[in-house]
């Protein structure tokens, strides 16, 4: 990045680590215009106690779930994680979602909605402290500024499509249990804020297609715990793209060192050992 007038190489280094920094805290940037004072804590709690009971009393949870969590699709329509949703960067905008659109009728469509004006305020109120971890004011209410701390509460599960570029660039070719198992992943969110997300199903079949490519990498069993202990760091280098730290090759060569029925030889615990670190968390997220 940039394209045109130049190319790649325009933005590097410190560049590319400030807009990076500033594209993750995007969402918070802007919280609709003047929003007034913060109010003291006592005030804020009775307004969120206010809210938390219209939240149930309007069956919000049918969709949401108590803990505001749930990402699914209901028909032609989205139901949002109320941690992470399109209307949720904005007080405002987050009022006006609720009190157009919710609850959602026993028809199955959404509104006209019973919970407007005032009801969808406090609702609303409830939310943003609740579950976007904002501050109630005067006029509304403001999220935090700060920036995410790097390698904290940051990682986000890779797309069907990213994962199978990934296991192609490790392994060298394509995966065949990626590539006959589409159908099993989720579609990439609408929007880059949404949270993608790994099933059951489909987490299964990343550790299959670990298992798979693995297999075909690990062809013959090292001589010892030295290169053992080398080939797992190769192994972090090419799948998380750092190196593993200390503690995480003390315990890849354990894996690969550990006898259980089914790793009953040397080849297969180092399979094992290698396909357990492109299951993990730092081969699966970016």
């Amino acid at each position: 990045m940039p394209v045109g007038g130049g190319g790649a190489g325009r933005c590097v280094g410190q560049c590319a680590e400030d807009v990076t920094a500033y594209m993750l805290i995007l969402p918070y940037a802007d919280n609709g215009g003047d929003q007034g004072s913060p109010i003291n804590a006592s005030a804020q709690k009775t307004r969120v106690e206010a809210g938390r009971q219209l939240y149930g009393d309007n069956a919000c949870s049918l969709c949401h779930k108590d803990d505001g969590s749930t990402t699914v699709l209901q028909g032609e329509s989205t139901v949002y994680s109320l941690h992470n949703c399109p209307s949720c960067t904005r007080y405002d905008e987050l009022v006006a979602a609720i009190g157009g659109t919710m609850p959602k009728g026993d028809d199955g469509e959404f509104g006209p909605a019973s919970c407007s004006g005032d009801c969808a305020k406090k609702i609303a109120d409830y939310i943003w402290v609740e579950y976007l971890d904002g501050t109630l004011t005067t006029k509304g209410g403001t999220l935090p500024k700060v920036a995410p701390v790097p390698g904290k509460n940051t990682l986000r599960i890779k797309s069907y499509e990213s994962l199978k570029a990934h296991f192609s660039r490790v392994f060298g070719g394509e995966n065949q249990t990626l590539e006959d198992s589409e159908n099993a992943f989720k579609t990439i969110p609408d929007f880059w804020y949404i949270e993608h997300e790994l099933g059951a199903v489909s987490l299964n079949i990343v550790a299959n297609a670990a298992v798979e490519g693995c297999n075909s990498l690990v062809t013959q069993a090292a001589s010892g715990n030295a290169e053992i202990r080398a080939n797992c760091a190769t192994w972090a280098e090419s799948m998380w793209l750092r190196s593993a730290t200390q503690d995480e090759l003390n315990s890849c060569v354990n894996t690969a060192t550990t006898i259980t029925d089914q790793l009953n030889t040397a080849l297969k615990r180092q399979q094992f050992a290698c396909a357990s670190m492109m299951m993990s968390i730092p081969a699966l997220t970016f």
